[in-house]
């Protein structure tokens, strides 16, 4: 049952901390005037921690287990972030919920940028391996299941796992019978 708990509790922790750094993009921090703002966050965290029927405080279990619901939140799929990414943001949500007291929002800002940067990168990388000279590879293996693959340690790893995703999701549109012209712009929707 804490077991439960735990992962509900750590889920919503993920969501406000999702809130500010996602739903401002492109906009950033700056234009935030008021309504929740990253700085408000500890208050929250600490007055549902006071409410919360079991779990009143932020121990490390906690820390950990939001740290992991974030990074599933940010990149379910593991084709965005890196290995060396998921590292750093590991580290500054530690450090964030450290300094709750601070109320110091600039890990979440550089979580955001590393997010919004690798975004930019797969986007670039698939509109040009999506070109003209695109051709459907009907042999490509994927593991579908995220919980059992790692993330990429190199951006050529990552860019194999797209190239893999991008064959499955244009194979899926083709047995459709959507036109492959079609099929490249839905990728991209």
């Amino acid at each position: 049952m804490k077991h439960l708990q735990f992962k509900r509790i750590s889920f919503i922790f993920f969501l406000i901390l999702s809130i500010p750094s996602f739903a401002q993009f492109p906009f950033g921090f700056e234009t935030q005037k008021k309504g929740l703002t990253c700085e408000r966050i500890p208050l929250i965290m600490q007055f549902m921690l006071a409410k919360h029927v079991m779990i009143k405080k932020l121990d490390s279990t906690l820390k950990e287990r939001t740290i992991e619901e974030y990074i599933k939140g940010v990149d379910p799929s593991k084709t965005l972030l890196l290995t060396k990414d998921v590292s750093e943001i590991k580290n500054l949500l530690s450090k964030f919920f450290d300094d709750l007291k601070k109320r110091d929002c600039g890990a979440l800002k550089k979580i955001q940028d590393i997010s919004i940067s690798r975004a930019i990168e797969n986007e670039a990388f698939m509109k040009e391996f999506l070109g003209d000279k695109y051709v459907l590879d009907e042999n490509v293996e994927i593991v579908t299941d995220p919980d059992k693959r790692q993330f990429s340690s190199t951006q050529k790893d990552k860019e194999q796992q797209l190239i893999k995703y991008a064959h499955f999701q244009i194979s899926n549109y083709l047995l459709a019978g959507t036109e492959i012209k079609e099929a490249k712009k839905l990728l991209f929707h």
